[in-house]
């Protein structure tokens, strides 16, 4: 496709346009097959086509960026706060929330982090081996694990296995 062609169909005005798809073309994003054409790699693809990772690139960008490039900020506002409303998140609004408050508020909030818990629980580094050898969980004793994640149990299961009478909590 055209950039011009392109930049019609998304309503971002060409120079800005060809900037910004010439910068994910460092990333492997889109590639020039020729000059003033753009199209797809594998990778730009399998973001167009595959919902989950949508959801993902979604949650990265319109969540998790946002309220964590203003964590340093919240924490020299707020030191040693325990508070879940002096965070990131507070700032990024304007106002006092908390990140869950701004997930939950959002149309594609909660599902796009539980999406997002779900595939990057899948990923390479993300096994349940992971989580179970590396963290010395035999010194909570009899404990609740409460899966945040929305993510079906993936890790708590493993760890149920593991230690059996544990009491799971999965908050969805």
């Amino acid at each position: 496709m055209s950039y011009k062609a392109l930049s019609a169909a998304c309503g971002v005005n060409e120079p800005q346009l060809r900037r910004l798809v010439r910068h994910a073309m460092t990333n492997r994003i889109f590639h020039e097959p020729e000059k003033g054409q753009v199209a797809h790699t594998a990778t730009s693809r399998l973001l167009a086509e595959d919902p989950r990772l949508d959801s993902w690139v979604y949650f990265l960008t319109d969540f998790f960026w946002p309220a964590t490039a203003r964590t340093v900020d919240a924490m020299q506002k707020w030191p040693a706060s325990q508070s879940p409303k002096e965070v990131g998140a507070s700032l990024w609004r304007g106002r006092e929330t908390s990140w869950s408050e701004v997930i939950a508020g959002t149309d594609r909030g909660i599902e796009s982090f539980r999406q997002s818990m779900e595939i990057t629980s899948e990923g390479e580094g993300w096994e349940d081996s992971y989580l179970v050898d590396n963290y010395p969980w035999g010194m909570f004793g009899n404990a609740k694990i409460v899966d945040v994640g929305l993510t079906a149990l993936y890790h708590p299961a493993a760890l149920l296995q593991i230690f059996g009478e544990w009491d799971i909590l999965t908050l969805r």
